[in-house]
């Protein structure tokens, strides 16, 4: 992995376009255990439980929600 020290859940879904969080959270948990090195993988799975638990959090799957919901509505 090419940007471990910015690498974000946040940035992941952006990144990929994940609007679905249990499948971002799924992947994203995938790519820490298999492929992130051992001395970065602890910060970054803290990081993770501790967004998980913030506003920030929230209203960034809400906003996720609402840009895929513009997306589909925009294909229509």
């Amino acid at each position: 992995i090419n940007n471990v020290t910015e690498l974000s859940v946040k940035t992941f879904a952006n990144m990929f376009k994940h609007y679905d969080r249990q499948h971002c959270y799924s992947r994203y948990s995938m790519i820490l255990d298999s492929l992130v090195p051992e001395e970065h993988r602890g910060r970054l799975q803290g990081e993770f439980e501790t967004w998980r638990k913030t506003m920030d959090c929230t209203e960034f799957w809400y906003n996720q929600r609402r840009a895929q919901a513009l997306a589909k509505a925009n294909n229509l």
